[in-house]
């Protein structure tokens, strides 16, 4: 949930990193959750390696259906390809280190491919809540804090590293993986995010158009109200609510990256007009458009 690249819908509905560089597919960055609107972040997954970890105040971090509480001096693994976003529970701020990491950074050997892909395609390893108490979570959150000052370095050659930083890390994972077992438990839930995900992606790439509940369904081959029920068990809401929060989402970008008008944004986003569109934003921010501009924009702060 890196506070630069948190807005991103292609086609497959996935978040798209924004990374330094496209030759090397990472991203580490300070952020804090006071810059996301309402401190949350959108639900959003994504093919890299997440790694998070805080350093002043506290956040809650939801993955799959569940929600782990971080504190200072602890972190979090997000594993590829898992449904997730960070939060304040309680409207406080978090100032908190966000590493991405595309596996294929990892890549070029087929034989340490294999190893690293026995962490990140792991069917029942969504995320491991890092604490300081056990020696092997210890490590990678110091691995971390190294990663973050020799990124920040940039020392000639940092990017070796850099990479080398990170194989310690998924060392450390794969020396504590757990054995697979996939049950009809394990099996129904992995079918039911597959299935919230197509449906996720069509929120993603289509919440500027007129989409429907029936439409949103139909991504996930169900009826609408399977449709509700599953949205409701890991994300608790409606499709309708969380399309809502897309465009919400979207609109704040617009209004801090660009001089649109209300009306322009408000059809871009999907709300059709500037009147609904202001009774939403302020009913999720507390807020009108336009006051949410001038807070955030050095333009707005201007005038």
């Amino acid at each position: 949930m890196a506070n630069c690249p948190r807005v991103m819908h292609p086609d497959t509905g996935q978040e798209t990193v924004q990374y330094d560089s496209l030759s090397f597919p990472l991203y580490i960055g300070k952020g804090n959750l006071v810059s996301f609107p309402n401190l949350s972040a959108i639900c959003h997954w994504h093919e890299d390696l997440e790694f998070i970890y805080i350093w002043e105040g506290h956040m809650e971090y939801y993955v799959n259906g569940e929600i782990v509480r971080l504190c200072p001096g602890e972190g979090l693994f997000v594993n590829a390809r898992q449904l997730h976003y960070g939060f304040s529970g309680d409207g406080t701020d978090c100032i908190y280190l966000c590493t991405l990491l595309n596996p294929v950074l990892l890549g070029g050997n087929a034989y340490l491919e294999s190893l690293v892909q026995q962490v990140t395609e792991h069917p029942q390893w969504a995320f491991v809540h890092l604490r300081q108490e056990m020696p092997w979570q210890k490590r990678i959150l110091s691995l971390l804090q190294e990663l973050y000052d020799c990124y920040i370095e940039r020392a000639d050659g940092f990017e070796l590293m850099v990479e080398a930083l990170y194989f310690q890390i998924i060392a450390c994972l794969y020396g504590q993986r757990p054995p697979v077992q996939i049950g009809k438990e394990e099996r129904m839930v992995n079918n039911q995010l597959s299935t919230l995900k197509e449906m996720l992606s069509v929120i993603q790439y289509h919440y500027m158009e007129s989409l429907t509940l029936t439409e949103i369904a139909s991504a996930g081959h169900l009826s609408s109200s399977a449709c509700c029920r599953l949205f409701h068990k890991y994300l608790s809401r409606t499709p309708i609510e969380f399309l809502t929060e897309v465009r919400l989402n979207q609109s704040c970008i617009l209004l801090e990256t660009t001089s649109l008008s209300m009306t322009q944004i408000a059809v871009q986003v999907g709300f059709g007009g500037s009147s609904y569109f202001a009774e939403r934003f302020r009913r999720q921010y507390g807020c009108s458009p336009s006051a949410y501009r001038k807070k955030h924009t050095p333009s707005g702060r201007k005038q």
